[in-house]
């Protein structure tokens, strides 16, 4: 009875937290991204980030404003964008 009751409880836990993962790109908005900031290039104007959502790296186009904000960044960060192409390109981060 007891590990019915434990399988039960993890298995809602489960339920209830997997919409969680994608908060990380549906919740914030269209055309949003968060992650991990990876790196940036300032000679190629341009940022990369992991993705949570997708689990892998995503690169922006970047104006120098974004890519100065980003100069002593760690951690997380949310990528607003645009189409550019095939290319996004970074119209807005937020921390």
């Amino acid at each position: 009875m007891y590990r019915s009751y434990l399988i039960g409880a993890a298995l809602a836990a489960t339920l209830a937290f997997a919409p969680l993962a994608g908060w990380a790109c549906g919740m914030p908005g269209n055309k949003t991204h968060v992650g991990q900031l990876m790196a940036v290039d300032t000679k190629g104007k341009s940022f990369t980030i992991f993705d949570v959502q997708t689990a892998s790296p995503i690169t922006f186009m970047s104006d120098d404003t974004i890519l100065k904000a980003l100069e002593n960044t760690r951690g997380m960060i949310q990528v607003k964008y645009e189409h550019v192409g095939d290319a996004l390109r970074a119209v807005d981060i937020s921390y």
